[in-house]
């Protein structure tokens, strides 16, 4: 019989997500979607709450692509958006994990899928 833990990693084989936290506070989401074959387009849905979701994404192999995703997404975001997180304007992962980037930035991620 297939356990809760098997059905869910399945599921949610190709998929990462989790909450953007400031202060105690989730501010938003951030989840990725991996292609299947490792090396097809990585996409990055990043959601701050009060703003509409943008998408950003990255292809190929032999870099940290969700790093790449996560840049990209930021570029298109709201003005609003960096005037309450400036940081995010100019988000630049400069060889660190996206996550390691957010917390510089002032931003914590906690992966919940």
């Amino acid at each position: 019989m297939t356990t809760a833990y098997e059905k869910h990693s399945k599921a949610f084989a190709v998929v990462s997500a989790g909450a953007l936290v400031v202060n105690g506070v989730q501010i938003g989401t951030l989840a990725f979607k991996f292609p299947k074959d490792g090396a097809g387009r990585l996409t990055c849905f990043l959601h701050i709450h009060g703003s509409p979701m943008v998408v950003g994404s990255a292809g190929g192999w032999g870099y940290d692509k969700k790093s790449a995703a996560l840049e990209s997404a930021c570029k298109i975001l709201d003005e609003d958006v960096f005037i309450q997180f400036p940081a995010l304007k100019s988000l630049n992962c400069d060889g660190d994990s996206f996550d390691r980037a957010l917390a510089k930035a002032g931003i914590n991620y906690y992966s919940a899928v």
